[in-house]
């Protein structure tokens, strides 16, 4: 097997699905972050690497598409790989399935290399040691830039973000989001077909979000704002 091209097993728990047995998109967040983690260490571009230079990895985009649902307790292949790189990004694709072989849901993140010093991105595009790289059959392009919804009349609720939303880096960690779409869309977990996350800015506990949402057709549109700066704009696709 390529070095860039890494798979683990991993137990699905209760506590990933929701009361209809649908798996929630935090769940293959968090399932997606934690096994790019783990591939980063192996390529030296991990978590050693990036606390000696106080460099960190931070996620710009996600989309996700579910095309079955597992089941509680049910041991799952997680594959994962990068894209070829660009100067600055970094795309890395992923994919669960059962052990003998339904895909269950295949997913992508741009991901950019940040100085905390500086918070400017770096370059990135040799990150990785040589190998080649696998061609993507579903995420060729750009990761979509879902719309935003701010208006008005699509104005939601307030949200305040808590302590269990932040992360090591003092900010809403990335999965937390899939957590508000899958609150505020009227869906179960089952009938998500597909969700999409663009990060704008970031957000820290305490500071709170005005939630705007928007339908059309069998699409839910999210979008977070703090003191009039857009935090970030989602879509989830209803199956």
């Amino acid at each position: 097997m390529s070095l860039l091209l890494y798979e683990k097993h991993f137990t699905l728990t209760n506590g990933m699905f929701d009361e209809y047995y649908g798996i929630k998109p935090y769940a293959l967040l968090d399932i997606f972050q934690r096994i790019a983690g783990d591939h980063a260490d192996i390529l030296g571009c991990g978590t050693v690497f990036c606390n000696k230079n106080n460099y960190a990895w931070i996620i710009v985009r996600q989309e996700v598409y579910i095309y079955n649902n597992p089941t509680p307790m049910e041991t799952v292949v997680v594959k994962t790989f990068p894209h070829t790189p660009s100067r600055v990004e970094c795309k890395r694709e992923y994919e669960i399935s059962s052990i003998n072989g339904t895909l269950y849901a295949k997913g992508c993140a741009s991901w950019v290399l940040v100085d905390l010093s500086t918070f400017k991105m770096l370059k990135s595009d040799n990150i990785y040691p040589l190998g080649e790289f696998i061609e993507s059959t579903l995420f060729k392009d750009k990761l979509i830039k879902p719309m935003n919804v701010v208006s008005d009349e699509n104005y939601l609720c307030d949200y305040t973000v808590v302590k269990s939303d932040i992360d090591i880096y003092h900010h809403m960690n990335n999965a937390k989001y899939a957590e508000l779409l899958f609150d505020y869309c009227d869906y179960k977990a089952v009938e998500i077909g597909h969700f999409a996350i663009n990060y704008i800015n970031q957000i820290k506990q305490n500071m709170v979000m005005k939630i705007y949402k928007y339908e059309e057709d069998l699409k839910t549109y999210i979008t977070g704002t703090c003191d009039g700066v857009i935090i970030f704009t989602s879509v989830v696709d209803k199956k």
